[in-house]
């Protein structure tokens, strides 16, 4: 089983006045569609990290049932302070945890079950790996990491990210090649929305 980790925390600055998690999108909100497409897949536990505009995102997200709410009150010093928040959730015993963010709606749960099942594919000859989709030199999410580095997450600075856990364990990262444009496609201002409203409409 593999759970899940949604950032949600962000103060959404270049969208200016509006939380992009809360627009509207696909009969709900961004950051709904993006848990309702973690639920069409294999992942088990889905922990919500939250900070910024903490009751506007759970109104968001309000009617989807069995998730874990974690609100990160040091969202303000960056994206790990949320990573570790959400990992105070996770199953140890769990084969991985995705590391997702709120503004992907776009991955599918197909795609996502597509990331898994490369990583359990990765998981039988490599111990502990780490993977993330990758087109040419462009990275994506989310990003799997075995349970192992649960705690070496969590004693990381707040400074840190991803890519430097990734870089202590280069002989363990395995990025999955991937054709489709969900992977890398946030949203991050009025256009790019804009833009995804036209492809969704």
């Amino acid at each position: 089983m593999f759970n899940a980790i949604v950032l949600a925390a962000g103060r959404s600055e270049r969208m200016g006045v509006r939380n992009k998690l809360t627009l509207n999108l696909n009969e709900g909100t961004i950051i709904s569609t993006v848990i309702k497409q973690l639920k069409k897949s294999q992942v088990g536990k889905i922990i919500v990290v939250t900070g910024h505009e903490h009751k506007d995102i759970i109104e968001a997200i309000k009617g989807i049932p069995d998730l874990q709410i974690v609100h990160n009150a040091k969202y303000k010093k960056g994206q790990m302070t949320s990573i570790k928040a959400g990992l105070s959730g996770i199953d140890t015993r769990c084969e991985g945890f995705l590391v997702c963010l709120g503004d992907m709606p776009s991955i599918t749960g197909t795609e996502y079950d597509l990331i898994m099942n490369e990583y359990r594919s990765i998981n039988s000859n490599v111990s502990h790996p780490i993977t993330r989709p990758v087109y040419k030199d462009t990275i994506g999410h989310p990003v799997i990491f075995h349970s192992i580095y649960k705690n070496e997450i969590l004693k990381a600075w707040h400074n840190a990210d991803c890519r430097q856990v990734i870089q202590q364990h280069k002989k363990n990262y395995h990025p999955v090649p991937v054709s489709s444009v969900n992977f890398f496609m946030d949203i991050d201002n009025e256009e790019e929305y804009n833009s995804l409203i036209k492809c969704t409409s």
